[in-house]
C-alpha cells in the first residue's frame, strides 16, 4: 500500500476533471482525495502501487476530452493518514495562481438531445449545461473555479440540480453552471423600449417565446439575441431589403456580415466543404470559418459583396439551438454594436445602445462577466490559420519552451488590439478588443487588463508596448491611469511592430531563432521614423536587422490615403513616372474630381510633412485603386482584400506576373515597384481586367519576395522563413510564397494559434520584451 501525492497543471478546471479522478480512482479500489486549487487540481491517492500507477497514467494518457494537462507530477507521501474512501474536497486558494481557466465550449450532444426531449425536465431551457460544454471564461469572476466566483452565484440551486452537482457518477457533478427551469436564469423577450412581451419561465412559455421570435424573424425583423460572449444581432439572411436595413441602421456598409444556419446539411448548401472543414465547424470552440461560397447559395448579396467566401457558423448555445428549431433559414449573426465599438453584453447596455438598430431583444438573465466576440478562422493546409480569437480560444494559454524571468504585460497595437499577460512559461492572450480609439474600446482594453490580472494574480514589473507614440495602448504604458499604481512601477520596453509580428509567430511554434522574418502589413513605426510595412527581417527574439524592404512612397493626406486608395495610386503612379503620372492615369481614377487630383498633386510636389511608407498594405491599395476594384475603403483592408478576390474568383491564372526590380544598397535591399504600377496602369488603360491585374501583381509579388528571401537565406545560411502582418491574411499571397520559398529549399513557418495580424502583436511584443530586459 502506498500514497502519493499528484499534482495536475494545465486546463483542469471547468471541465469534468474532478469527477474523471473519482470515478477511475473508485473503479481502482484507490482512496484518498481530490481538490482544486489555485494552482492545480490536487489528488492523495492511497492503494496498491498498480493501482496508483495506473491512476496516474490515466491522468496522463486519457484526461476528460476538453481538459489540457500541461504537467503531472508525483511525490510519496510520508507518514498519511489512513483513508476510508475516496472524496471530493472543497476548492481551496494557494499563495500562487498559475491554474488554467477552460474556455467556453458548445452545446454538448447529450445536452441537446435532453433540450428537445419532452420528457426531460431541461425540456425546451436556454441554459442547458454540463460538465462537457456551456459557459466558463465568459462567467468567471475569479478562482478557484467555483459557482460562487461566476455570475451564477445568484442562482441558489433546486434540490434536484443540488443532486446532479453533488454525484460524482452525473454528467453534471461539479458544473457549476448547472441550473433549470426551477432554480436558473430566464430569458425574456422585449420590445426596444424594453416592454417584455413574453418571459419564459418553463418550456412552454419558452417555447412560445421562441415560435414569436422566430415568426418575427421570419417576418424580416431584426433583433438582438444574447450569446455567451455578448448579444449577437439576428436577422434573415436570404432577404435583401432586411440585410440592408441591418446595414444602414448598424453604419456597417460593405464590410461582410457572418451567417449561421441550423445545421452541417444547411452548411453545405451554402459553402463548400470537405471534411476537414466540417470537422472544424462541429468542434466545440465553434469558430466563425470563412469558407469559399457555392453558386447559387441564396443568401442576399449584401451579407458579403464581391466576396468569394462567406463567414459560416453553426449554433452553439442552447438558446441558437431552440431559435433553428423554429427557424430553417440562414440567419445574418454579427456582433451587437455600431461599427467599431464593442460588443454589447449586458442587458441594459444592449437597450440603450442597440434601439436604434433592433426592433427585439431576446435577453437572458445570466450576467456576462466578460465580453467576447465569436472567433474566425480559416484553414491554411488542413491546419487553423486564426483571423480573430476571442471566444472559445480564450483563455487558453501559448505555452513557450522557455520560461520567462519576470512577469510581462504586453499592451498590443492600436488596431485589432489584444493584450497579453506572460509570466512562467505561459502566455496568455485577452479576447480580441478592437480599435482602441474608439471610447468603449479603450474602456474594455483596460477591463481585460483588470480581469487577467486579477484571475492570474499576477503583478507585472515589465510593460511591453509599441514604438508608435500616439497609440492609445501605448500611452496606456508610459502615463497609466491612476488605479493601475503597479503600472506605474514597471519598467516599461517599446518594441517595434515588425519585430514582434515575427516574435509572435516564433514563440507559438516553439522558435528561438534566428529566422528570416517576412513582415507585410498595412503600417508599423519603423526605427527610422517612417512608416514600414513590406520587411524582410533577421530576427531572433531580442533584436531584429531589417535586410530589405520595399520602395517607399509619400501617402499624400496621411490616414486620408488609408480611406481613399486611389491617393496611394496617385503617389505610386508620381513615383513611377515623375511630374508627367496625370498622364498614364486608369480609367478607374479618371472620376475622381479635379479639384482632389490638383490638392493631391500639389502635396506630392512638395512632399511636405508628409507620411513616408514602405507598407506592402498601402501598396495593395494603389493596385486596388489602379484596377479599379476599389477606390474607397469602407472597412479596413477592403480594397486588398477585394482586390485579391478579383482575382481569387476569376483570374485563370496562365499570366506570368509583373517584374519588380530590385536594387542593392548599403543598408539593404530595395524592391522597387515602380515598374509595376506603371505596367498595371497601361494595363487598366487597355481595359485589361481587374481579374488579370491581380493575378499579375500576386504572382509578381510572390516571386521578388521569395528571390529576396533566398538571397538572404544564401548570406546568412538561415532555412526558417517565418510569414506574419496582415497582408498574410490574404490566402493567394500566402499559398504562392510559401510554395515559392519551399521550392527554394527553404521552410515557411506561418501562424496556427495566434493572428498574424495585430491581434497577434502583443504575444511578440512580450517575448521581446522579455528577452531584453531579463
Amino acid at each position: 500500500m502506498i500514497t502519493k501525492r499528484i499534482i495536475v497543471k494545465g486546463v483542469v478546471q471547468g471541465v469534468g476533471f474532478r469527477p474523471f479522478v473519482y470515478n477511475r480512482a473508485a473503479g481502482l479500489g484507490i482512496m484518498g482525495t481530490v481538490a482544486n486549487t489555485t494552482r492545480c487540481v490536487e489528488i492523495l491517492a492511497q492503494g496498491t502501487e498498480e493501482a496508483v500507477a495506473a491512476l496516474e497514467r490515466a491522468v496522463r494518457e486519457t484526461p476528460p476530452p476538453q481538459s489540457r494537462v500541461e504537467s503531472v507530477e508525483s511525490v510519496t507521501v510520508e507518514n498519511p493518514p489512513v483513508f476510508d474512501g475516496f472524496t471530493i474536497e472543497e476548492s481551496r486558494a494557494d499563495d500562487v495562481r498559475i491554474v488554467r481557466i477552460s474556455r467556453d465550449l458548445a452545446l454538448c450532444p447529450d445536452c441537446r438531445r435532453e433540450l428537445f426531449d419532452p420528457r426531460d425536465r431541461r425540456f425546451f431551457y436556454p441554459y442547458i449545461n454540463c460538465t462537457n460544454c456551456g459557459p466558463r471564461f465568459t462567467i468567471v469572476r475569479d478562482i478557484p473555479y467555483d459557482r460562487a466566483n461566476t455570475t451564477m452565484s445568484s442562482f441558489p440551486m433546486c434540490p434536484e440540480c443540488e443532486r446532479e452537482y453533488s454525484d460524482p457518477a452525473d454528467r453534471r457533478f461539479h458544473a457549476q453552471p448547472n441550473a433549470c427551469h426551477v432554480c436558473g436564469p430566464h430569458v425574456s423577450l422585449c420590445d426596444r423600449n424594453g416592454v417584455t412581451i413574453v418571459r419564459g419561465v418553463d418550456s412552454s412559455s419558452v417555447k412560445d417565446l421562441i415560435e414569436r421570435t422566430a415568426a418575427m424573424l421570419s417576418g424580416g425583423a431584426i433583433i438582438a439575441v444574447k450569446g455567451l460572449g455578448g448579444f449577437h444581432i439576428a436577422c434573415r439572411a436570404d432577404d435583401e431589403k432586411t440585410v440592408a436595413a441591418l446595414r444602414w441602421r448598424k453604419r456597417r456598409e460593405e464590410k461582410p456580415l457572418a451567417v449561421m444556419v441550423r445545421d452541417i446539411e444547411s452548411a453545405r448548401r451554402l459553402v463548400e466543404l470537405g471534411e476537414t472543414e466540417e470537422r472544424r465547424l462541429l468542434d466545440v470552440d465553434a469558430p466563425i470559418m470563412l469558407l469559399p461560397k457555392k453558386p447559387g447559395h441564396g443568401l442576399a448579396e449584401a451579407v458579403a459583396p464581391r466576396s468569394s467566401t462567406l463567414g459560416l457558423m453553426l449554433p452553439y448555445t442552447p438558446l441558437q439551438h431552440l431559435l433553428f428549431s423554429r427557424i430553417d433559414v440562414p440567419l445574418v449573426m454579427t456582433s451587437a454594436n455600431f461599427s467599431d465599438e464593442p460588443i454589447a453584453c449586458r442587458n441594459d447596455e444592449a437597450l440603450h445602445r442597440l434601439s436604434p438598430i433592433c426592433d427585439y431583444f431576446l435577453q437572458g438573465d445570466r450576467d456576462i462577466q466578460t465580453r467576447a466576440d465569436d472567433s474566425v478562422v480559416r484553414l491554411f493546409r488542413g491546419g487553423d490559420y486564426p483571423i480573430r480569437r476571442a471566444r472559445g480560444f480564450t483563455p487558453s494559454p501559448v505555452v513557450m519552451r522557455t520560461a520567462l524571468k519576470r512577469p510581462v504585460l504586453a499592451v498590443g497595437a492600436e488596431l485589432k488590439n489584444t493584450v497579453c499577460l506572460a509570466h512562467g512559461d505561459s502566455a496568455f492572450l485577452s479576447q480580441h478588443v478592437g480599435d482602441l480609439k474608439d471610447r468603449e474600446t479603450y474602456r474594455a482594453f483596460l477591463d481585460a487588463i483588470r480581469h487577467f490580472l486579477a484571475l492570474l494574480d499576477v503583478t507585472p514589473s515589465l510593460i511591453a508596448h509599441d514604438l508608435h507614440p500616439q497609440y492609445l495602448s501605448t500611452q496606456f504604458a508610459l502615463d497609466p491611469p491612476p488605479d493601475f499604481e503597479w503600472a506605474a512601477a514597471a519598467l516599461k520596453f517599446p518594441v517595434q511592430h515588425h519585430h514582434a509580428h515575427i516574435a509572435s509567430c516564433m514563440a507559438e511554434r516553439g522558435l528561438r531563432g534566428p529566422v528570416i522574418g517576412v513582415a507585410l502589413d498595412g503600417t508599423g513605426l519603423g526605427t527610422d521614423g517612417t512608416v514600414w510595412g513590406g520587411e524582410i527581417l533577421v530576427a531572433d527574439r531580442a533584436r531584429f536587422e531589417r535586410r530589405a524592404h520595399l520602395g517607399t512612397v509619400a501617402m499624400p493626406g496621411g490616414d486620408l490615403a488609408v480611406r481613399e486608395p486611389w491617393r496611394m495610386a496617385a503617389a505610386c503612379l508620381r513615383e513611377a513616372c515623375g511630374n508627367g503620372w496625370r498622364d498614364v492615369l486608369p480609367p478607374s481614377l479618371s472620376g475622381i474630381p479635379e479639384q482632389k487630383l490638383a490638392v493631391t498633386a500639389a502635396q506630392l510636389e512638395s512632399s511636405l510633412s508628409l507620411p513616408v511608407t514602405s507598407s506592402c498594405g498601402r501598396l495593395f491599395d494603389a493596385m486596388s485603386a489602379i484596377s479599379g476594384v476599389c477606390l474607397e475603403a469602407r472597412y479596413e483592408g477592403q480594397p486588398a482584400i477585394e482586390f485579391e478576390q478579383a482575382f481569387a474568383g476569376n483570374g485563370s491564372g496562365d499570366e506570368n506576373g509583373y517584374r519588380f526590380s530590385i536594387e542593392e544598397k548599403s543598408d539593404g535591399i530595395v524592391i522597387d515597384w515602380r515598374g509595376v504600377v506603371l505596367s498595371a496602369a497601361m494595363d487598366a488603360r487597355k481595359r485589361t481586367s481587374s481579374a488579370t491585374i491581380s493575378g499579375k501583381f500576386h504572382r509578381g509579388l510572390a516571386d521578388v519576395l521569395a528571390s529576396t528571401v533566398s538571397t538572404v537565406a544564401r548570406k546568412t545560411g538561415l532555412k526558417d522563413v517565418v510569414l506574419s502582418g496582415g497582408c498574410f491574411m490574404n490566402m493567394t499571397l500566402l499559398e504562392g510564397l510559401a510554395l515559392r520559398i519551399e521550392h527554394n529549399g527553404l521552410k515557411p513557418i506561418v501562424h496556427e494559434r495566434v493572428p498574424c495580424n495585430d491581434g497577434g502583436l502583443a504575444l511578440g511584443q512580450a517575448v521581446v520584451a522579455a528577452e531584453n530586459v531579463g
